[in-house]
């Protein structure tokens, strides 16, 4: 059925009475203005916020009626790659309203709704002393870091974030609800790790919990001056010599506008609970520093202060230069 994004909204409209969202209301408002980057504030003909697994599988099989439609998902909104998890003029089902997060019994899973954040996560599993393979960013959304493979502080030992998933719940494209695993389902859960919202939309993730108290991490800042030294410090810990699974860096290179230059802001984790690692000297002993918060915390903590970090109303352009 060749139809305008209009007759798909009001379809949809009909079927989610109080769910679906027309520009100039507040819930729509309020969604655009919350993605992380302008790049992404498009405006949809209608937004669809579902409350429950049911309400997806409905706009799947309106959206099926109407292929015409352009329609996008949106978990978290962390995305900066334009028309991701956003469409303009098309739908948009913003998954946030589908955000419960539940320890199961014998604390080995935690269920999560496709549109929690990762700090929605650690508040839950943080005050237990447990974790899973999560976001180092407290408000990127679970969805797109485990769709999209996704590194979390304990990857270098134990994988990408969808490496810890036991299993996914999704709504395919033809209505029908499955799980996927390693028993039901088995290529579609191969696929889905790394295969972003291609497959169907999915409704939750059960994740693979390990025990984790508290790990040594947190952020060092730099002055200008110390930039060859930084440089030579991230290459000297990725030799073999070096490596080590349980090292994670996160190394930036940030422009300050006061000072017209850039400056070396690097976040450094050691996982196994040992305070003030041997492994971590080849940064931590760079000075001068301008800052430096290494501590002891939880994962909840170390998300947070990555968070902090960023600046509202951010705007991305990506380049791509290529070396012989």
């Amino acid at each position: 059925c060749l139809a305008s994004p209009a007759v798909t909204c009001q379809s949809l409209s009909s079927t989610l009475p109080r769910k679906v969202f027309y520009p100039g209301s507040d819930a729509y408002n309020s969604s655009i203005n919350s993605y992380t980057y302008v790049n992404d504030r498009l405006f949809p003909a209608c937004i669809v916020g579902p409350r429950s697994t049911r309400d997806v599988v409905s706009s799947v099989n309106i959206l099926d009626k109407y292929p015409s439609t352009h329609f996008a998902i949106r978990g978290g909104g962390h995305s900066f790659n334009t028309n991701f998890s956003n469409t303009a003029g098309g739908v948009t089902i913003d998954m946030r309203g589908i955000n419960t997060v539940t320890i199961n019994e014998g604390r080995d899973t935690v269920s999560v709704g496709a549109g929690a954040l990762w700090r929605d996560v650690y508040a839950k599993t943080d005050p237990r002393n447990i974790s899973v393979l999560g976001g180092r960013i407290a408000t990127v959304g679970v969805a797109g870091l485990i769709s999209g493979g996704g590194i979390s502080f304990f990857s270098p030992a134990r994988g990408w974030v969808c490496d810890g998933v036991a299993n996914f719940e999704i709504a395919l494209s033809s209505g029908k609800l499955v799980n996927a695993n390693t028993n039901s389902n088995p290529e579609l859960f191969a696929a889905l790790k790394g295969g972003q919202n291609n497959f169907g939309i999915i409704t939750r993730f059960d994740l693979k919990t390990f025990a984790i108290k508290r790990f040594w991490g947190g952020t060092i800042a730099y002055t200008n001056s110390t930039d060859d030294a930084i440089l030579a410090a991230f290459t000297k810990s990725k030799t073999p010599k070096n490596y080590d699974p349980e090292m994670s860096i996160v190394q930036n290179m940030a422009y300050d506008s006061s000072t017209g230059s850039f400056n070396g802001i690097t976040a450094l984790y050691y996982t196994t609970g040992e305070a003030n690692p041997k492994q971590l000297k080849f940064y931590t002993d760079i000075k001068p520093q301008l800052s430096n918060t290494m501590r002891l915390g939880k994962p909840g903590d170390f998300a947070q202060e990555l968070e902090d970090f960023g600046v509202p109303d951010e705007q991305v352009r990506t380049f791509l230069e290529l070396y012989k």
